[in-house]
């Protein structure tokens, strides 16, 4: 069997809310490429053009599965079922955050003081239990099992930190990812990755040159830089028996692996701004919630200003820097 790992990330963008990054490890055959999981697997997952099939769960782009107007439904559904086959099973919100890689000194207030059961949005037929017994299924039939599923929620404070230091925040991404990635290599057992592991990110930003993060990241290990280009760059890495191959990839979320870090990032993110917008509208009733973004967030900042003052909140664990 080969490892096969996939990332995203969620709110790189917006001023408000944490930046997450997203990452899950399969186990697939040798002679299955990433492009033919999901082909592989068709009899228990579909893609984002059909999206309430009960017996296949969508895992596709979160940009395609989530829209403010579609509402958070089938994404959280279709999550909550991948972590379950996964392992992770969370019935309320503040159950979640002890789960996925954070830290500690950085949880803000609102993360704290609210809570919600799980699904967030109640369904007349829930699709989420009949999902994880068909993926569970389907993936047993396939020869494929998902090893992992983690993620990294970086909080404003840590993130204004990490930029001063690194100077860009297309840095404190890279890293961040590829921290997560080293974490999650070490924690899997060595017969997972005896057969080699293959890293396929989606890319970060316009960066199409990764050799210096990579090398950083990991120090020991021998790089080979196989190929660097607009639409893919990839990169060899050896230490002793461990053979590590990372591909950073233009749509990298159109493969399974990196489709499920893209839903995974994307739900962890929405819940964290449903905590932090419930928090704000406790101490200021009639606030419009903000999804974070330049533009509104700004809007949101000048109507919270007062009762941020109040609370003593200082703007480092507020607002993000970049």
């Amino acid at each position: 069997m080969t490892l096969l790992l996939g990332t995203d990330e969620a709110g790189y963008g917006p001023n408000l809310g944490p930046l997450v990054v997203g990452l899950t490890a399969w186990r697939i055959p040798p002679d299955c490429s990433p492009k033919q999981i999901a082909h592989r697997l068709r009899g228990c997952i579909t893609d984002h053009e059909c999206l309430d099939d009960p017996k296949r769960v969508p895992i596709a782009d979160s940009k395609q599965l989530y829209q403010p107007a579609r509402g958070l439904s089938i994404l959280e559904q279709a999550v909550l079922a991948a972590w379950y086959v996964a392992g992770i099973e969370v019935r309320q919100a503040a159950d979640v955050w002890p789960v996925f890689a954070s830290c500690a000194e950085d949880i803000p207030p609102w993360h704290l003081t609210w809570d919600h059961d799980l699904p967030i949005i109640p369904c007349e037929t829930p699709l989420h239990h009949g999902w994880r017994e068909c993926l569970g299924r389907g993936l047993a039939k396939g020869q494929v099992s998902l090893a992992k599923v983690n993620a990294r929620l970086m909080q404003p404070a840590e993130f204004n930190r990490l930029v001063q230091l690194c100077g860009s925040k297309g840095s404190v991404l890279s890293e961040t990812t590829l921290f997560l990635v080293r974490d999650a290599l070490a924690s899997l057992p060595a017969e997972l990755k005896a057969e080699g592991v293959l890293i396929v990110c989606d890319k970060h930003g316009g960066r199409d040159k990764y050799a210096a993060i990579l090398q950083f990241v990991f120090p020991d290990h021998r790089l080979e830089v196989l190929r660097e280009g607009r639409l893919e760059s990839a990169y060899l890495l050896r230490e002793g028996d461990e053979r590590l191959e990372f591909r950073f990839r233009t749509n990298g979320e159109e493969l399974l692996p990196t489709a499920l870090a893209s839903m995974t990032a994307k739900y962890l993110r929405e819940l964290a701004m449903l905590a932090f917008n419930a928090f704000w509208q406790l101490h200021v009733p009639g606030v419009r919630p903000t999804a974070g973004y330049p533009g509104d967030a700004t809007r949101f900042r000048d109507e919270i200003a007062t009762a941020q003052a109040k609370l003593a909140i200082p703007d480092e664990q507020l607002w993000r820097s970049r």
